[in-house]
This record gives structure tokens, sequence and C-alpha cells, in this order.
């Protein structure tokens, strides 16, 4: 479930991304955006590292854990991008990091199935 949740957060932080760059309050806010990237951010962490206390094991093959680790880099470097974003800007960034933010997406549904066919190999 948290790996799914993750292609929405995604998808959640280039609206708000948008909503600030644009200046549409209505799509998006500094505050809703810095909210939606600590939750993929702790949400990512737990699911590459395994967090016990909440439930979520770490990667259940190395298939798994090597398509997080493929995505690490690429989201250390939108978040790194996305921590600049503080008010009105040029729309070519908004359109940035939509498209950095739908691959992690798209990287995340590959990865998807590989839990649920994890998920079963007990069964």
């Amino acid at each position: 479930d948290i790996a799914a949740r993750q292609r929405s957060l995604a998808m959640q932080i280039a609206k708000e991304a948008c909503g600030v760059i644009t200046d549409n309050t209505i799509m998006g806010s500094k505050t809703r955006l810095n909210k939606s990237v600590s939750r993929f951010d702790a949400s990512y962490n737990a699911l590459l590292n395994g967090f016990p206390g909440a439930g979520v094991s770490a990667p259940p093959s190395s298939e798994i854990r090597e398509g997080l680790e493929q995505i690490s880099a690429d989201w250390a470097a939108v978040k790194a991008e996305l921590d600049q974003v503080d008010g009105p800007a040029d729309p070519a960034l908004a359109e940035s990091l939509y498209r950095q933010l739908e691959s992690i997406s798209e990287r995340f549904a590959a990865l998807v199935p590989l839990y649920v066919e994890a998920s079963k190999s007990g069964i």
C-alpha cells in the first residue's frame, strides 16, 4: 500500500509545486507542498530501510531494493529543487518538476507488482 501511495504522493507534490510556481493558491501552497514532500520522504525512507514501528519491512527482494535505490538519486535531486520553490517562478520549472515526479511515479508503479508478488511468496 505504501509503495502504491508513493505514486499518488509524487503527483500531489507536482500539483502543489505547480500551484506555488504559477501563484495559483487553489492548486497549491508552500505549506501543503512541504507537507507532501515530508510525507513522501518519510514513506520512501521507510520503504527503503524498513520501519518496524509502523509495520513496514525492509524491501522483501533484491529487485525491489535495487528499484528503490535507483529512485534515490532522482528523488534527492527533485527534493533539492522543491526546497527552492517558494513563490512564483518560470513555468518551465513547473514543467520540469512535473516530468521528474511523473518519472518517479512510474518507477513506483513498476515496483508495486513486485511487492504484491513478494507478499504472496509465503502463501
